[in-house]
């Protein structure tokens, strides 16, 4: 049997045979993911696995359960039903566990487009923010001078008026003044 009928390059087999194959095909996935972790354990079953989730945790820090290898920010969480627990692998394990990596690469680019998306929407809405936050700075700069050309046309109306009305009482003074010369003069010439 021909080692072509074993495996794809999308790792629809997981057998020795298959592995050493893989590892001299350059369009092969690098076959160290497939080496270490839990790859060497025979109770964990290596295909006929499901994805059931993929999480983007926004930081590449989460060692692949699988490989126990590679550190992912794009974790593919792994179900199969002969096994107890699910597995956190990276794309690559998940795509070999499954059968397909071009299901599990699919799935990541999907996940990878989402979050792209999320930050571009993220940065729009910082952007609209900060024009709008901008907009109500230039707004408010705009009423305070108001306020203080209207405070300072505010003082200079009431000085002007303080003025009027002391010139005003001046020349009420000054018109009693007068009046209370005329009236000495006039009553001083009567005697």
């Amino acid at each position: 049997m021909s080692h072509r009928k074993h495996a794809t390059s999308e790792g629809d087999h997981d057998c020795a045979q298959c592995r050493e194959w893989l590892q001299f095909h350059p369009m092969a996935e690098p076959m160290s993911h497939l080496e270490g972790g839990l790859w060497n354990d025979a109770t964990v079953p290596h295909r006929g696995w499901t994805c059931i989730e993929i999480e983007d945790i926004e930081d590449q820090t989460f060692l692949c359960e699988m490989c126990a290898k590679m550190r992912i920010r794009y974790i593919h969480h792994m179900e199969h039903p002969n096994y107890p627990t699910i597995i956190k692998a990276g794309c690559v394990c998940a795509g070999y566990l499954e059968g397909s990596l071009k299901k599990a690469k699919s799935r990541e680019r999907k996940l990878k487009a989402e979050a792209k998306k999320k930050r571009e929407a993220a940065k729009r809405e910082a952007e609209a923010k900060a024009a709008e936050a901008a907009r109500l700075a230039a707004i408010q700069a705009a009423k305070d001078e108001i306020a203080r050309r209207n405070r300072e046309y505010l003082a200079e109306f009431e000085a002007k008026q303080a003025a009027k009305r002391l010139a005003e009482q001046m020349e009420l003074e000054e018109g009693r003044r007068k009046r209370q010369e005329f009236l000495a003069i006039k009553f001083a010439d009567v005697d």
